[in-house]
């Protein structure tokens, strides 16, 4: 705590921001998107630019208008997004870095600015983490452990599925927890067919089984979870 919270001259941050957004949180965010991302970003738009690129993507896949009246000048254009992003609702807010850190024509920037977005998520007790570019509802800094290294596992198509299941469970008012379940076991099973280059979970196990213990039951739940 600083000074004046120590003092109670200012009021110690004490409810999590889970359906709001304070200035504070609003600002600084605002500064990790300037920082990270449009501060790179000068000039004229011009074929194979990064702004050429960026604002392609906004004007036409973001705010679904005419390309033909997206601004000649990176200037312009910050002016807009910053003036749309000052005036959206906090939802629209986390839409917004969600779109900018997918589709950002540099991706090595997007875990710098993850890691900044997260340092003031958590300094602003949001309810929320930026976590492989989707916004969502965790604050158990186990947790967001947890999901970070499985997102890192080696095996690709075990990932796609880890992915999608980090989307069903991204959306804080109607999160789908039977999709990404199923998608989290089908990831384990994707895992089993790379590792022991077999077509189907079943013969996966077994053969990982004939080398290292595996409980009947566990198998039998992996089986049937996935229809095999």
């Amino acid at each position: 705590m600083r000074f004046s919270e120590r003092m109670k001259f200012k009021p110690v941050k004490s409810v999590i921001q889970i359906d709001s957004m304070d200035d504070e949180l609003r600002n600084s965010l605002w500064n990790a998107l300037d920082l990270g991302f449009f501060q790179d970003l000068y000039g004229a738009i011009e074929d194979g630019t990064d702004v050429q690129q960026l604002a392609l993507h906004l004007w036409q896949d973001y705010f679904k208008k005419p390309f033909d009246e997206c601004p000649n000048e990176w200037f312009n254009i910050r002016k807009i997004l910053r003036e749309y992003y000052f005036q959206a609702p906090w939802d629209k807010v986390y839409d917004f870095i969600e779109f900018i850190a997918e589709n950002y024509p540099k991706s090595y920037h997007s875990e710098a600015f993850s890691e900044y977005c997260n340092t003031i998520l958590k300094r602003e007790l949001s309810d929320y983490r930026l976590i492989s570019n989707r916004i969502v509802p965790i604050t158990d800094q186990n947790e967001i452990s947890t999901i970070e290294d499985a997102l890192k596992i080696p095996f690709k198509g075990a990932k796609v599925h880890l992915d999608q299941a980090l989307y069903f469970l991204s959306d804080k008012q109607t999160p789908d927890y039977r999709n990404s379940i199923k998608e989290s076991i089908s990831a384990v099973g994707q895992i089993c067919r790379e590792m022991t280059g077999e077509s189907t979970l079943g013969k996966s196990l077994d053969k990982i089984k004939s080398k290292i213990y595996m409980n009947e039951m566990l198998k039998q739940s992996l089986e049937k979870a996935l229809l095999i």
